[in-house]
């Protein structure tokens, strides 16, 4: 079975307070970046933006096909040259079907937020698709994270 990688930049970060609870069966967790402007939405938790035409791919329930999708346009893109300005982090899931749809329901996937297949850079250099959590538009009144990184 191909491993679910998901980028993530908020509280599903390690020593965030989600991690434990969502990510406690990553296979993999490593330091990455994507392309996108990252913003603070008030309310507690970030938000990703991404330019529309840096999707890959659109999320959907069946969590093994999103997984054999992922390694199929890591293939095709892993010469890319990235330089991600928004920093978290890649989990592997290797039970995507059972550690995922959590993620997905805490998200809101697809109601609030999208998941989308997005270029991303590991901090080790290697380029691929990475599932990332979206919206197509900051919230009202949310502030640009000029860093790129979410620390609260």
């Amino acid at each position: 079975m191909q491993k679910f990688e998901l980028f993530v930049y908020g509280d599903l970060k390690r020593n965030f307070p989600k991690h434990e609870s969502f990510c406690k069966n990553a296979a993999s967790v490593e330091a990455a970046s994507v392309n996108g402007v990252l913003y603070n939405s008030g309310h507690g938790f970030p938000v990703l933006c991404v330019a529309p035409g840096s999707i890959l791919a659109v999320g959907h329930r069946d969590y093994c096909a999103g997984a054999a999708l992922q390694a199929r346009v890591s293939r095709k893109i892993a010469q890319f040259d990235l330089n991600g300005n928004v920093y978290g982090e890649l989990i592997a899931f290797a039970n995507p079907d059972f550690d995922v749809m959590p993620i997905d329901n805490l998200e809101g996937q697809p109601h609030y937020s999208r998941r989308v297949l997005i270029p991303a850079k590991t901090s080790l250099g290697r380029v691929l698709a990475a599932w990332a959590y979206i919206m197509p538009r900051p919230p009202f009144g949310a502030v640009v994270i000029e860093a790129g990184t979410w620390n609260v």
